[in-house]
């Protein structure tokens, strides 16, 4: 399918506002817990698009039953994702998360090896390989982040937040591929995320119970990084690969890094930097061998 001319723009401009989501949650991380600031961006985004479902419910019901659990599937996943990889950034540096949880084309190449039987190329396997060391030199590097005592395990959040977000985007290629409109499939994702991430809020006792400012906070969230953000990269997978799509998204570490260096003058170890640096080139690495 023949990529539409604004495609690119839009997919810029998703790219800025999800780099925004970082900087803002590290900027009330203070005052409410990560489940908490997951609970509200997704369930104002929800509540945002939801004055537009009437016009898609004829088009959601009219779906095949494959297609309904795909998209219930997707919005799952995507719910786990903000409450993993929000979470991982109150454990670890800005730099560390947001680049850890960008390894996903790393892991949607050896997902497509195993589930969908795709041949892994020369380059990508180096890819991989160049990938699990730097995410090893990022571990290694925060452990001696006095700033950070658990970069560990907010690392490990962040590896999950990947897994769950290269999830939902391979499930987003497939659905959208088959026709579906961007709202049509946006709108009930983002309701079962929310669905999904209170449900977990409310399991976990996690405290709902907030201030202006974070509300605030979070009503920008789901309209920048949640909708605009999310909502181009549901758009672009329609006509690009995803593995591309999640490449496109690896300015979101180095923008966040820079905001957060700006702002905080939060600054990573040189082992995690050199490790930074080691996963970026994996991933030019394997988009080489998925290209090839």
């Amino acid at each position: 399918m023949k990529p539409p001319r604004h495609l690119y723009t839009i997919l810029a401009l998703g790219v800025l506002c999800i780099a925004s989501s970082s900087i803002l949650i590290r900027y009330i991380s203070g005052e409410a817990s990560g489940l908490t600031v997951a609970t509200y961006r997704t369930v104002l985004a929800a509540l945002f698009l939801l004055p537009f479902s009437s016009r898609v419910w004829p088009e959601i019901k009219a779906l095949p039953s494959s297609h309904k659990g795909m998209i219930g599937f997707s919005g799952v996943l995507l719910g786990l994702h903000f409450v993993t990889w929000i979470s991982s950034l109150y454990y670890t540096t800005v730099a560390s998360s947001t680049v850890l949880v960008n390894t996903s084309p790393l892991f949607i190449a050896i997902a497509s090896f195993f589930i969908l039987g795709e041949r892994l190329h020369k380059r990508l396997v180096v890819g991989i390989l160049l990938g699990l060391i730097g995410a090893t030199l990022i571990a290694f590097g925060d452990m001696t982040n006095q700033n950070f005592p658990h970069a560990t395990f907010g690392n490990g959040l962040a590896l999950l937040g990947m897994v769950t977000v290269s999830g939902y985007m391979m499930v987003g290629r497939a659905v959208r591929q088959n026709g579906i409109s961007w709202l049509g499939y946006v709108f009930p994702v983002y309701l079962i995320s929310a669905i999904t991430v209170l449900v977990c809020a409310l399991l976990l006792h996690s405290n709902l119970v907030v201030s202006w400012t974070v509300l605030g906070i979070c009503v920008l969230m789901a309209l920048g990084p949640q909708i605009a953000g999310h909502g181009a990269m549901n758009y672009a997978v329609r006509y690009l690969p995803p593995a591309f799509v999640t490449l496109v998204i690896l300015v979101e570490p180095v923008l966040s890094s820079l905001l957060t260096f700006l702002i905080w003058g939060e600054i990573p170890s040189l082992l995690s930097l050199a490790g930074m640096s080691v996963v970026l080139a994996s991933l030019m690495v394997a988009l080489k061998g998925a290209r090839t």
